[in-house]
């Protein structure tokens, strides 16, 4: 279940902008909707929740668009490859969470960590919408130190399903701000 007042962002189908929902009482409304200023065919992104950080894929023209999640800020440009597809986040874990959110294709979903599950561990999601042609994999792995020099950990392999927590009601439309 998404928590109240829980973010999720959707993209406009690729005309420049991004809405940030909130779902108060599993009712989601627009909160926020963040121009993308010159910017446009935007279709992939990727969520880093713990920095804060919103990946958007644009292919006109080609920019790796980086938003303060939380005031929906410009942090950085950075120039791609003209065809984006998708955007990944590489994140590191102390610990293995319970779960983890990811954006698929402006859907948000929840995956449950298997309790047997050690760091490193390789998770391929099944049950999201359009999946890729390949599989999507979720990696969870710790932050690189000395000791991973000298010893190789076993690597945990699993499939997991995923729970759709919230779709765009119609990307196609821009909300009014």
């Amino acid at each position: 279940m998404v928590r109240a007042g829980e973010p999720a962002f959707t993209t406009s189908g690729g005309v420049g902008f991004i809405s940030n929902s909130s779902d108060e009482n599993l009712q989601a409304k627009v909160v926020a909707t963040w121009s993308l200023g010159d910017l446009a065919a935007n279709f992939p992104m990727a969520l880093d929740e713990d920095r804060k950080r919103l990946y958007v894929g644009c292919r006109s023209p080609a920019r790796l668009l980086v938003l303060d999640t939380d005031t929906g800020k410009p942090v950085s440009v950075l120039e791609i490859s003209k065809d984006v597809d998708d955007v990944f986040v590489d994140a590191t874990v102390d610990d293995l969470p319970a779960e983890r959110r990811l954006l698929w294709r402006g859907r948000v979903y929840r995956v449950a960590i298997p309790r047997d599950a050690t760091l490193p561990a390789f998770l391929t999601v099944e049950g999201v919408a359009e999946p890729p042609e390949g599989e999507l994999v979720l990696v969870l792995r710790r932050p690189p130190k000395l000791r991973d020099l000298l010893r190789r950990s076993a690597l945990f392999e699993a499939a997991v399903r995923a729970r759709e927590v919230y779709v765009s009601p119609d990307p196609t439309q821009i909300p009014q701000s």
